[in-house]
This record gives C-alpha cells, sequence and structure tokens, in this order.
C-alpha cells in the first residue's frame, strides 16, 4: 500500500503554515520599522488595549504564547515605560498588567489604525482563495 501525499494547497497544516510565514513577512516589513514594535509584544499590547487588569498568564492562554515570551515582552514594555503591573490584592503571586500612556500610544497608533488586518494585507483573502493567496 503506497503513502499518498495531499499538495500543499490541499494541507491544512501547510496552508496555516504559509499563512503565518506571510504575516510574519508583513509584520516585520510593514508595522515593526514604523512603530518599534515587534510580533511579540503586538499581542500583549492588543489585548491590554482591550482588557486592562489581564495576567501574564491569561496573556499567555488567550495567544497561545510562551510564557518566557511573554514574560521577556512584559519587562521589556516595563522598562520603556510602556506598562506597568500591579500585584492582584487577592492573589499576591500574580500581576494585573496596563497599559501606561506610551503603551496606549503603541495600541492607538499600531493596533487601530493600520495594523494586521489580514483583510487590508490581503484584500482578496477567504476560505476558498486560500491556496491562490498562499501561492502554493
Amino acid at each position: 500500500m503506497s503513502k499518498r501525499y495531499l499538495p500543499a494547497s490541499e494541507n491544512v497544516l501547510s496552508m496555516i503554515h504559509v499563512l503565518s510565514n506571510r504575516i510574519t513577512r508583513a509584520f516585520s516589513t510593514e508595522v515593526e520599522p514604523k512603530f518599534d514594535i515587534t510580533l511579540a509584544e503586538w499581542p500583549v499590547i492588543v489585548m491590554l488595549s482591550q482588557r486592562p487588569g489581564e495576567t501574564a498568564n491569561e496573556v499567555t492562554q488567550s495567544w497561545s504564547m510562551e510564557k518566557m515570551t511573554v514574560n521577556r515582552v512584559i519587562r521589556k514594555l516595563e522598562a520603556a515605560d510602556a506598562m506597568s503591573r500591579t500585584r492582584k490584592r487577592h492573589d499576591k503571586r500574580s500581576h494585573e498588567l496596563n497599559l501606561a500612556k506610551r503603551g496606549k500610544r503603541y495600541a492607538g497608533q499600531s493596533c487601530r489604525r493600520r495594523m494586521l488586518d489580514i483583510t487590508k494585507l490581503y484584500p482578496s483573502w477567504n476560505v476558498q482563495n486560500c491556496p491562490n493567496l498562499l501561492g502554493i
């Protein structure tokens, strides 16, 4: 019995991988240079702009990020005076995270106005057109 391999255009995992790489490339060429925000920082800024007071664990779970990456981003944003963290009253082991003035400016400039809106990056994106979009 021979194995049947699906072409990349019929393999969902391949399509997700290619789309992820395309988004990363678009982010690094369009967003990072203009707003000085890395791809790792962006989801933290987005989440805290929408849901202030979340914890690092909540960010990690919501965005499926590595805990170490989130902790590194928090330290970097805190050092840049873009966010603050306050120990929770009812649970001294965790901290509420909030954007500071600079972080809110990042969120306003990058997240709302021109960021990773797939339909702006790829206006023809839809499920049926996914193989064409991905070039596979």
